[in-house]
């Protein structure tokens, strides 16, 4: 059972290897407390606790104590928590679903935020329908097919197999805790196996990047980076007055993205959450900086030095993380 059970869950890992899925990208705590509750508490609703242990100690036996109804019933009650596990999940994304809904005007229409809190949404029913057919299916099938053993053993529906049962709940505990000690090495492993598929194909395979276009210069830099509008749906430019040397008056336009690494979206909304709070200030940190230039100051040429100007800035005040690069767009001086 133990191997069989490893099998599947390295089918899964080696699936995300293939995929150059990050196994960070799994840890959703929020995912696993819903889960875990509506699993532990359908049960214990459900069933009396000392049918849930007999559950687990028929499930994880090699022998075959119980009668077949008996055994039925335990194989119902799995069967039941698989259907608490999958309902949990679609909950968990219709919950993932109304915050990203409800963020939009707080993200600002960024696409990349929005595409993040989507995809952690996903993992709910992910992990519902991962617990349902890859855990809780497996043991039911196990304990349906020792019932229809016991019936062909006994020949009867009301008497049992008479082997006694010799392994006691302590040992059945030692199975669990091995099971799941096996499945964390294949993880392990896994993690050791992609991450050595990742160095060889680094050095032989050309990275996959983003295009990030520059609109009055025409030309193209590769950023593999996700972007943060600095600003909001209602107010997403910059226009700062400015004077040159005859004390003409000067408007410059423009809207300015923040570059972060996308580790930051794997390891969830912090950063991005950070962005958003203190958008504001940073604000501010882009108005003093040009609003300080005068138009020759600012001319495109001179885009290079204002982006790591600003980018210092920005930086210093920040806590979670940091910016990789300030993207100028609609960049116009009239």
């Amino acid at each position: 059972m133990v191997f069989g059970f490893g099998m599947m869950f390295v089918g899964v890992f080696v699936a995300m290897i293939l995929e150059h899925i990050h196994f960070a990208i799994l840890y959703a705590p929020t995912v696993f407390a819903l889960i875990l509750g509506a699993v532990v508490g359908g049960s214990m609703i459900s069933h009396r606790p000392e049918d849930i242990t007999g559950a687990v100690k028929a499930a994880f036996s090699r022998d075959i104590r119980h009668p077949p109804e008996k055994l039925l019933e335990f194989a119902n009650l799995f069967d039941a928590a698989g259907r608490y596990a999958s309902a949990a999940g679609w909950i968990g994304l219709m919950l993932g679903v109304i915050h990203v809904l409800g963020s939009i005007e707080e993200a600002g229409g960024d696409i990349g935020k929005l595409a993040s809190g989507i995809a952690l949404a996903m993992m709910a029913p992910f992990f519902g329908l991962l617990c349902r057919y890859y855990w809780f299916m497996p043991l039911k099938n196990n304990l349906e097919r020792k019932a229809r053993l016991a019936v062909e053993s006994s020949g009867t529906l009301g008497v049992g197999v008479s082997e006694p049962l010799n392994r006691p709940m302590a040992q059945v505990f030692v199975g669990v805790c091995a099971f799941m000690g096996a499945t964390f090495l294949l993880l392990l492993l896994s993690m050791a196996a992609m991450a050595l598929f990742d160095f060889f194909s680094n050095d032989r395979a050309p990275r996959r990047v983003a295009v990030q276009s520059v609109t009055d210069t025409g030309a193209s830099a590769a950023r593999p980076l996700d972007t943060f509008l600095l600003g909001n749906k209602r107010n997403p430019n910059f226009r700062i007055v400015l004077r040159d040397g005859q004390n003409n008056r000067r408007t410059l336009t423009c809207a300015v993205y923040l570059g972060f690494s996308r580790d930051y979206s794997l390891h969830g909304p912090a950063f991005f959450d950070e962005l958003r709070d203190r958008t504001p200030m940073l604000r501010e940190i882009v108005i003093r900086t040009l609003g300080s230039k005068t138009p020759d100051e600012l001319q495109v040429g001179n885009l290079d030095t204002l982006e790591d100007e600003i980018l210092f800035k920005i930086n210093a005040t920040l806590d979670r993380g940091s910016v990789s690069d300030v993207i100028f767009s609609e960049y116009i001086i009239e």
